[in-house]
């Protein structure tokens, strides 16, 4: 297991550095292609050209996205920047969370039947919160409720949710706080349960 979590922490390392680059050539590509897109770089010239064959297969998808969705294509450089940039820190999330799951599941191991079960504890409050933050992101991007992970989301989200908006309406109308006191609320809990065991 120690082998497996030295492995883990040299590949986030490598991949900090990795995703470092990556985002330095992608604002360094959304930059050039701005300049040929504002004309500050002649397109018809060799560097315009290119920028153009370089960069064209990045683009593309992005391009269609925003076309698709009725914008233009002019912001397709940034978005790329920022798939980017959400790309990679989503990666060495993932990765840094493998390696502390892996770490708290060999610490629980050594700890006995009581490490494994505050273990269970602690991932089944963390699932919780996940889930109350991926219902209010959700709700800003008009995500489909009726997708299998929204009903997922929501059944393991209103049980909480539905007696707070009961006692705290929204203010204004508009503004729902029972996500962020449930968040709150689930941490405490977390605190009683992990103490008292």
């Amino acid at each position: 297991m120690l082998v497996v979590l030295t492995g883990l922490t040299v590949l986030i390392q490598v991949a900090r550095i990795a995703v470092f680059a990556i985002a330095v050539v992608a604002l360094v590509v959304a930059l050039l292609e701005r300049g040929v897109r504002s004309r500050r770089i002649n397109p018809f010239g060799h560097v315009g050209r290119f920028v153009r064959r370089a960069t064209d297969p990045l683009l593309a998808p992005f391009e269609r996205r925003l076309l698709l969705s009725g914008r233009t294509t002019d912001s397709a450089p940034w978005w790329l920047l920022g798939a980017t940039i959400v790309g990679g820190l989503l990666l060495l999330a993932l990765l840094g969370f493998v390696r502390d799951t892996l770490l708290s599941m060999a610490n629980a191991a050594s700890a006995g039947p009581r490490g494994i079960l505050l273990l269970v504890v602690s991932w089944t409050f963390a699932i919780l919160r996940l889930a109350l933050l991926v219902r209010v992101f959700s709700s800003w991007f008009r995500a489909n409720p009726f997708s299998w992970w929204m009903r997922t989301v929501h059944a393991l989200t209103e049980w909480i949710l539905r007696p707070l908006r009961s006692l705290i309406p929204p203010i204004g109308g508009m503004i729902d706080l029972s996500p962020l006191i449930a968040y709150f609320l689930l941490g405490l809990a977390e605190g009683l349960v992990r103490g008292a065991l």
